[in-house]
């Protein structure tokens, strides 16, 4: 029996549904690549994983060398590439045998000193236009000819980054990225260096753009049914975040509602419900006088000031409710009702990657 009173519920099916329509959309029919950073999204890296593999997904990537190594401790042995690797993290990347996105010449060269007879494989980050990681245009060829001329590192691919891929009105620059990601590949290979990989596209990419696709592909948030703009694939939402009441107050016209009384009750007899989850689990205090809950069926909005463990919400017009009813936050509630992530992010100023990615630690994770 749990102790929480929160869950995320995690559906293997639905994800299941999702990759199914992904592969069905992609001609090319790439190597699917499953994101996992930032714990699987809030799911819990470990199991996502071990869902995908059951799957047949055989690849994957995080964002840095703490969360392949925790995977590698979870007994993953599949490719992992991690997306940064600062110099000083060489030594641990090789010996736990990490695939390894790189962006300049320090950081190939840490890796050179560090690795054994077995060759490190590197992903040449090259930069068309996000400015966050990678190399510029002008560097890529020379860094591949250094890492292709290294007899202790191994080419195994190229990528880059949409900057702006999901917003549709943005699409010539998302093709110019294309183009400039292309000319690099073509110039590397021209010069004799052979890779395995490229890719480019995120989930975005991959539902919007499918004939820029190259012939790797990084998929995350979409396998958990987040819909992406501009897209006729037909999702199943995998998460639903729930709660409960732990108790209900009865206030008169005026009186304050949490920290800095910034909310009071309009009118007597106005019934508040306390829902056991804050800032600390992930509902941030944007969410303050804006978002709302799904409860027996029906809207409730959050009143007052997001605690740290604790929020409040109006249930005046839900006199049945009680102690111990469920709270929806998104996902399925108890009726079968689907209330839409997206759209309750959009609530809090948010999104739906922020808003799983923050969900906290003491909310259970529970696959079903």
């Amino acid at each position: 029996m749990t102790t929480a009173l929160s869950q995320l519920i995690i559906q293997k099916d639905a994800i299941a549904y999702n990759l199914r329509q992904l592969q069905n959309h992609l001609p090319q029919k790439p190597l699917i690549i499953g994101v996992v950073k930032a714990d699987g999204y809030g799911t819990g890296a470990l199991s996502l994983v071990k869902t995908l593999k059951e799957l047949g997904m055989t690849y994957f990537s995080v964002a840095t060398i703490s969360e392949a190594v925790a995977l590698r401790k979870g007994g993953i042995q599949d490719p992992i590439l991690t997306f940064y690797c600062g110099p000083h993290q060489a030594k641990i990347a090789v010996e736990h045998q990490l695939n390894v996105a790189v962006s300049n010449l320090s950081e190939i060269e840490a890796l050179e000193a560090a690795s054994t007879p077995s060759k490190t494989k590197v992903h040449l980050h090259i930069n068309t236009g996000m400015s966050r990681l990678g190399c510029s245009l002008k560097e890529a060829l020379p860094l591949a000819q250094k890492i292709a001329s290294s007899p202790s590192l191994e080419l195994e691919g190229l990528m880059s980054h949409y900057s702006s891929i999901d917003e549709p009105e943005q699409d010539t620059f998302s093709l110019l990225q294309t183009t400039r990601f292309m000319k690099a590949i073509d110039a590397i290979r021209e010069a004799g260096i052979d890779f395995k990989y490229t890719h480019i596209s995120n989930s975005a990419g991959a539902v919007r753009l499918p004939n820029s696709i190259f012939n790797a592909v990084r998929v995350g948030l979409q396998l958990l049914g987040v819909p992406q703009v501009d897209s006729k694939l037909d999702y199943k939402p995998a998460l639903t975040f729930q709660s409960q009441l732990v108790q209900v107050h009865t206030l008169g016209m005026g009186e304050p509602v949490s920290y800095n009384r910034h909310y009071r009750a309009p009118r007597d007899g106005t019934r508040i419900g306390v829902v056991p989850v804050g800032y600390y689990d992930g509902i941030k205090r944007e969410f303050r006088d804006r978002g709302q809950v799904q409860v027996a069926g029906k809207k409730a909005k959050i009143c007052g000031t997001i605690c740290m463990d604790f929020l409040m919400i109006d249930i005046t017009d839900l006199p049945a409710i009680k102690e111990g009813d469920p709270v929806t936050f998104f996902g399925f509630d108890e009726s079968g009702k689907w209330v839409d992530a997206v759209e309750f992010a959009k609530e809090g100023q948010t999104i739906a990657h922020e808003l799983f990615s923050g969900i906290g630690p003491r909310v259970e994770r529970r696959w079903i």
